[in-house]
């Protein structure tokens, strides 16, 4: 596996590439689910490509940039044990340089639903995917259903730019107990783990009740903000039933549903999804 730290580097390497090449963008923290992207990946591909870079424009003054849990020996270890060929690790000074002045606006989808709580945070999600992109010019490159806000966003990044990738939509990996794996599962200690927990029974519960032709959204958010209001250790920022393409709140099930939800528990922020097709 090569580890290359500079754009140049990456740059001149990707002219010598030959055949299909793919791209795993992380943040660093691997975990599982990490690692079935890795492996998709590498079995659509002839030259994997994995990038580890802590994004400092998605991240406001008061989330976790600083303390975000990565550790580079580790996530090198789990590339190179993977099929990982080429380990793209470049610094905020090497990506950005002393500033940046253009930002990618994806428009309105960025300022409702997990936008309008992480105020531009998918600006800061759009700009270095393009300019990642851009750099390695992949054929391939895989994003999960777990952020599905952000996967929506790229995928109309992708097709509005006509940068030409083909996105590979990787399903939420879940835990024996349903939690979605994230990296900062990490913060939870395990009372707090076995709350988040809950998590995943209340879109079960919402599940269950467009299954028994439940349309009205008041409806099944009641439920499931029920449920989770049961647990003192969970706090709900936001519950919402949207269209999956705009991220729109409806009142009215369509054809197609997500419910979408982000609680606090301890210091960890998670977010959360189930698709709800009538």
């Amino acid at each position: 596996m090569k580890i290359i730290r500079s754009l140049s580097e990456m740059k001149d390497l990707r002219q010598e590439l030959r055949g299909t090449v793919a791209l795993v963008p992380t943040l660093g923290g691997l975990h599982n689910g990490h690692i079935f992207h890795l492996k998709v990946a590498k079995k659509q591909s002839d030259v994997l490509i994995a990038s580890i870079f802590l994004n400092p424009l998605q991240f406001s003054a008061t989330e976790d940039l600083n303390s975000y849990p990565i550790d580079e020996k580790k996530d090198l270890k789990i590339f190179k044990e993977n099929g990982v060929d080429i380990a793209f690790l470049p610094d905020t000074i090497e990506m950005y340089g002393k500033g940046i002045s253009t930002i990618v606006n994806p428009g309105k989808i960025a300022k409702v639903s997990e936008g309008k709580y992480r105020p531009g945070h998918f600006n800061g999600v759009a700009t270095v995917v393009v300019k990642l992109f851009n750099l390695i010019q992949p054929h391939i490159a895989t994003f999960g259903q777990k952020d599905a806000q952000q996967l929506q966003i790229i995928k109309n990044i992708n097709q509005d730019l006509s940068l030409n990738v083909k996105i590979i939509e990787i399903p939420t990996i879940r835990d024996e107990n349903g939690l979605a794996l994230s990296t900062r599962n990490q913060y939870l200690n395990k009372a707090e783990r076995k709350s988040a927990c809950e998590i995943y029974k209340s879109l079960k519960i919402a599940e269950k009740l467009v299954n028994n032709k439940e349309i009205n959204t008041n409806i099944i958010t009641k439920n499931v903000r029920d449920f989770l209001n049961l647990n003192n250790l969970i706090s709900i920022e936001y519950l919402d039933i949207v269209n999956p393409t705009t991220f729109t709140t409806i009142d009215i099930l369509d054809k197609k549903n997500l419910l979408v939800i982000a609680v606090h528990i301890g210091k960890a922020r998670l977010i959360d999804n189930i698709i709800l097709n009538t």
